[in-house]
């Protein structure tokens, strides 16, 4: 990874080319482009995360497509750990159910809901600020 855009958003290079990855079925809040300057509740601190995790380390692509933007939509591991899990076990993303067009990730989006559950009961990240939805204010 040589770039982390925000929580959800990363630069990597495949093959020799600069490309836009997409976390696929986590959404983080944000903190960039029109949101840079005032960043969503937890957006800054779900980049931080991501670019501790990510920034300058190879990573594991499970690439189900592309979203309406053309960033490559994927599952994220580093290290033989799952981003997007983390993130949303850290109160730092919540679970995007989202139509997945390559395959069945049934048991992976199914732990990041139960990620979500335990992150909300333990008041971690977005959901120690009360809210239902981290991207309320959107």
């Amino acid at each position: 990874i040589n770039k982390v855009v925000d929580g959800d958003t990363f630069r990597v290079n495949v093959n020799g080319k600069d490309t836009s990855i997409r976390l696929l079925a986590v959404d983080t809040p944000e903190s960039a482009g029109a949101y840079e300057e005032n960043p969503m509740a937890f957006g800054k601190e779900a980049s931080e995360y991501s670019k501790s995790l990510l920034l300058g380390k190879d990573v594991r692509l499970y690439i189900d497509g592309t979203d309406k933007y053309g960033r490559i939509t994927a599952f994220v591991e580093v290290g033989g750990v799952d981003v997007g899990g983390q993130l949303v076990g850290e109160g730092l993303g919540r679970t995007r159910y989202e139509d997945m067009s390559q395959g069945n990730y049934t048991d992976r989006v199914e732990s990041y809901y139960n990620k979500e559950v335990e992150a909300i009961d333990a008041n971690k990240g977005v959901w120690s600020q009360g809210l239902l939805n981290p991207h309320m204010n959107r």
